[in-house]
Parts: C-alpha cells; sequence; structure tokens
C-alpha cells in the first residue's frame, strides 16, 4: 500500500482487487485495516510486536471487525508474527473469524501453548470420556490442511510448547479409511518447521508413527522470514 495515504472512518476504502496484504501494528491500531474493505483477500499477515494485555485484545477486535462487518472475505492463509500473550479467548476470537484458512503460519510467537491447545482437535474418546456437562470446545481452522510453525525455540522453559505442537498435529492427521468419522473436517497434509524448533528424536518418531502420510519440511534457521 503506497504510503501518505489518508484513511477516513466515515469513508472506508474498498479493495476489490486486492489479494494479498500485510500490517503491522506499531501502536494502539490495526491503522489502514480500521478503514479498507477488502472483499476478494485470499492472503492476510499480521504483526503486533508491541501488542500486549488490553491493547492486543483491542488490535483482535479491529482485525475480526474488519472480517465480519467489511470484508467477509474467504480467506485462505493467515500468518501471525510477533505477538506476545494471546490467551485462549483472543486464539479462538481471532481464529473463528477465519474458518476457512487453509494454511495458518505463525512466525516467532512467544508463549504459543495456548495457541496450541486451542487448535488441537479434541478426540472422540476424550469427549466420550468426559461425564462433565461442558459443552465440547469449538472447532477452530476446520479446513486446516497446512500448518508453519517458524521460530519455535525449546529451551528448558519452552520445551512444553514442542509436547503441545505434537499433541497438535497428531490431532489433525487421520487416513483416508478414517475420513467419515471426521464430520468434513479437513486433514492436515503438510507441516513446515525451522531447525530453530529443536523437536526432539522421540517427538519426530511420534509423529512419524502417528502420522505417516504427513509431509514434515524443516527449514533452515533465518533470522526474518519474508511473508
Amino acid at each position: 500500500m503506497p504510503l501518505g495515504l489518508e484513511f477516513s472512518a466515515a469513508s472506508p476504502i474498498s479493495l476489490p482487487s486486492l489479494r494479498s496484504l500485510a500490517i503491522r501494528s506499531g501502536g494502539d491500531n490495526m491503522g489502514p485495516l480500521c478503514h479498507i474493505s477488502a472483499p476478494f483477500l485470499e492472503d492476510l499477515s499480521l504483526s503486533w510486536p508491541y501488542g500486549i494485555g488490553s491493547n492486543l485484545r483491542r488490535l483482535c477486535e479491529e482485525v475480526i471487525d474488519f472480517q465480519q462487518n467489511r470484508s467477509s472475505s474467504t480467506l485462505f492463509s493467515l500468518t501471525i508474527r510477533e505477538i506476545k500473550g494471546m490467551d485462549k479467548q483472543m486464539v479462538g476470537m481471532l481464529l473463528s473469524a477465519f474458518p476457512s484458512i487453509k494454511l495458518f503460519r505463525t512466525v516467532n510467537i512467544r508463549y504459543k501453548d495456548d495457541l496450541f491447545q486451542c487448535l488441537t482437535l479434541q478426540s472422540r474418546k476424550s469427549m466420550s470420556d468426559d461425564d462433565s456437562p461442558r459443552e465440547p470446545k469449538a472447532i477452530l481452522l476446520p479446513h486446516l490442511t497446512h500448518l508453519e510453525v517458524l521460530g519455535l525455540y525449546s529451551d528448558r522453559y519452552q520445551r512444553w510448547e514442542c509436547e503441545l505442537l505434537c499433541d497438535l498435529i497428531c490431532s489433525r492427521w487421520w487416513t483416508e479409511s478414517d475420513e467419515s468419522s471426521h464430520n468434513g473436517l479437513s486433514c492436515l497434509q503438510k507441516v513446515t518447521l525451522d531447525q530453530g524448533s529443536e523437536l526432539s528424536f522421540t517427538e519426530m518418531l511420534t509423529i512419524s508413527r502417528l502420522a505417516p502420510g504427513l509431509e514434515v519440511t524443516v527449514l533452515p534457521i533465518f533470522n526474518d522470514f519474508p511473508y
């Protein structure tokens, strides 16, 4: 988007030809995203390096407002990067606005345990074993086929994130013969990691055994990613 554009809340700009958009917020709002409509957008990248607490919640609400009230686009790819401290409620708010997503990418996200848990599908066995009256967990990104997790560094404080990632991957892969039991959900086909993820041999072996048809790609470590 050219520099120097002025936006007015009273007259949002319609961009029907826009297919890909990357927004980096350096303050309290999402900048031009608050003032445009992009009904045919297919790829969205969001970066909130300074979003924390109530500020981050407001940024999420602005993205949801863009999607639900002005664009209603059939988004196929979503990237979130440089975000700290998204809790389960914020993850649910944001991702539930984009049910058509096929490719979901995270880049340099800190504290991803809530994100991974929200994306992990609950097995039918665990639901039948749960005698509590709680409603089933809402399914986020039901058409997800490609998952990219870049910048997952597993030190002693983040070791559990790798374990949760394994749970997520294995919950979203199944054989063709088991397709009918998943009620129209899409099966995960490809996972991309970078070498910084440092998944242990045991965890990689678990994934390969439980998801033998899954394509797993490991990229070199980069300081920054071109998306």
